[in-house]
C-alpha cells in the first residue's frame, strides 16, 4: 500500500519542480534580455570608443588641435554617446516587449487549456 501511496506523491512533486522552475525561468528570462543587451551595447560602446579615440589621435594632441577639429570631434562624441543611448533603450524595449508578447500567448495557451479541461 505504501508503493501506491508514493507513486501519485512523486508524480505531484515531480511536476510542481518542473512548474517551478518553468516560472523561475519566466521571471528570469526579462532579466536575462537586459544583461544580453548590456553586454551587446557595452562591446559597441567600447569599440565606438576606440574609433573615436584614432579619430582624435588623427587631429594630433589636444593642445596642438584647432579649434573646429577640436569642436567637431567634440560633437562626434556627443552624437556618438546620444545615438548608443538611443540605440540601447530602443533595442531593450524591443527585446522586453518581445518576450512579452510571447509570455502573454502562452499565458492565453495555458488558459485556453485549462477552461477545455475544465469543461
Amino acid at each position: 500500500m505504501s508503493a501506491l501511496g508514493s507513486e501519485p506523491e512523486t508524480s505531484f512533486t515531480e511536476a510542481a519542480k518542473t512548474q517551478l522552475k518553468q516560472w523561475a525561468l519566466n521571471i528570469l528570462a526579462p532579466l536575462l534580455i537586459i544583461i544580453k543587451v548590456t553586454l551587446i551595447f557595452t562591446c559597441a560602446l567600447l569599440a565606438d570608443t576606440l574609433i573615436l579615440t584614432i579619430i582624435s589621435w588623427s587631429f594630433g594632441g589636444t593642445i596642438s588641435q584647432i579649434q573646429v577639429a577640436a569642436n567637431l570631434l567634440e560633437g562626434i562624441r556627443i552624437l556618438s554617446a546620444l545615438g548608443t543611448a538611443v540605440a540601447y533603450i530602443i533595442y531593450l524595449l524591443r527585446s522586453l516587449f518581445k518576450d512579452t508578447a510571447e509570455a502573454l500567448k502562452e499565458f492565453k495557451k495555458a488558459v485556453g487549456n485549462f477552461q477545455a479541461k475544465s469543461s
